[in-house]
């Protein structure tokens, strides 16, 4: 009688001719490796990947192969990225290698405008002196702001942003006041009680700060978004944001609620996002009787299209009393009840609403709720935030005959006006 079982150098031909035709078939797969490719879709794919300042560096792509060496080397618009981070700069060499990092970012982009991130941090325990690091700081800083030998500096630079803290020396702000002719985005961070230059950007059309003053030297009439973080808003600051006449996006980040961002008038404004960030209080009842609430009432923001609200202490927030706002067409608050208040007051019809999912809210709202958000905003499109609200619509719709012609659920997931 033949044995059920194969003998084992029988068994091991076997694994290998297997493992053969294994590798034979990838070897002849019709998918071509990323080697293969033309050398135009590869810089394509390289210039997707460079969108953000987290992404791989140009340097990491060329060590792969000569093959991508030749492809980043051929696309100047790879190039186009500095990044400097002084936090490592604890040694002296460095500083030369940087200066050879900005120096091959100028001259292999060519003649295309260039998108600075700088961060200057002190860190403990450096290895050299302190003046030994702002002086080679000082020096690279020098090269990336007046371009070297190149003569590439400021002058040619679109995008800034520019990070520093407390300790940071007043000779490495001193840079800021550059004349950046062509910036068009600029982002700079730091203490609130910071002194820095005046920047020269006459063509600056986004602007982010967080802490420091404004900058008295851009045109607020051509800025169109804005992004702006502060402990509180003064009469001043309201009556500056109102000569930017051509913002549509604004971002406010205030650390205590302010009842000044009710003077606001931005006629052009399509886009308003406001977080509220209260200080940390061990009394949350005695918090809320104190903070001022931030009443949105009066705001003059006739094409206003997209809203969000959130904050530490929702209460505070008076969305209920909106009035101005009737072509809001996306919403984002943080609490449900706040939609049911504005639709009542306001009679909106919303497109959207998009809810910021907390501990909180784990409830599911009332059948009554979902019912009237149904019939009060006679637009609506997309709700997001309940997991268990489709469920619900379904169950309404279906005791509600007369909703059966004007509402129906998707195979998506999606409410849909019938």
């Amino acid at each position: 009688m033949n044995s059920q079982y194969v003998p084992l150098g029988q068994l091991q031909d076997v694994i290998t001719l297997s493992t053969v035709n294994q590798t034979s078939r990838r070897k002849h797969a019709r998918g071509a490796p990323i080697q293969k490719l033309p050398a135009e879709m590869l810089g394509n794919i390289f210039a997707f990947c460079q969108t953000e300042w987290n992404c791989v560096s140009v340097e990491s792509l060329m060590a792969v192969s000569s093959t991508w060496m030749g492809v980043c080397l051929g696309m100047p618009s790879l190039w186009t990225k500095i990044s400097l981070h002084m936090t490592h700069w604890d040694i002296p060499n460095l500083s030369q290698m940087r200066s050879n990092y900005v120096y091959h970012h100028i001259v292999r982009s060519g003649v295309l405008p260039l998108q600075v991130k700088v961060n200057l941090f002190s860190r403990p325990g450096q290895e050299t002196s302190a003046r030994e690091h702002v002086r080679n700081a000082q020096a690279v800083l020098d090269f990336l702001f007046n371009g070297g030998p190149t003569n590439k500096g400021a002058r040619y630079w679109d995008v800034l942003e520019f990070s520093f803290d407390s300790t940071t020396p007043r000779r490495l702000l001193d840079f800021l006041g550059t004349s950046m002719p062509r910036l068009r985005e600029l982002v700079i961070d730091g203490p609130n009680d910071s002194r820095i230059p005046i920047l020269q950007v006459p063509t600056l059309c986004s602007l982010s700060r967080g802490g420091v003053p404004e900058p008295a030297g851009h045109n607020p009439a051509m800025v169109q978004t804005l992004h702006l973080s502060t402990t509180a808003l003064s009469r001043e600051d309201v009556d500056r944001l109102s000569a930017y006449t051509s913002l549509k996006t604004l971002s406010i980040v205030v650390e205590k609620g302010d009842g000044r961002l009710s003077k606001l008038h931005l006629p052009n404004l399509v886009s308003l996002e406001i977080t509220i960030k209260y200080p940390s209080s061990s009394s949350g009842s005695s918090q809320s009787s104190t903070e001022e609430p931030v009443s949105l009432r009066f705001l003059v923001l006739p094409h206003l299209h997209t809203l969000k609200a959130k904050g530490d202490n929702p209460s505070l927030i008076a969305l209920a009393t909106l009035q101005n706002l009737s072509q809001v067409r996306r919403l984002e608050l943080k609490e449900w009840e706040f939609l049911a208040q504005s639709s009542r007051r306001t009679k909106w019809g919303f497109l959207a609403y998009t809810m910021v999912q907390t501990p909180a809210m784990a409830w599911n709202p009332s059948e009554s709720v979902v019912e009237f958000l149904l019939l009060k905003c006679t637009s609506l499109e997309e709700v997001h935030g309940f997991p268990d609200l489709i469920k619900l619509v379904k169950s309404i719709i279906h005791q509600r005959p007369d909703l059966t012609s004007r509402l129906r659920v998707s195979a998506s997931g999606r409410i849909e006006r019938g």
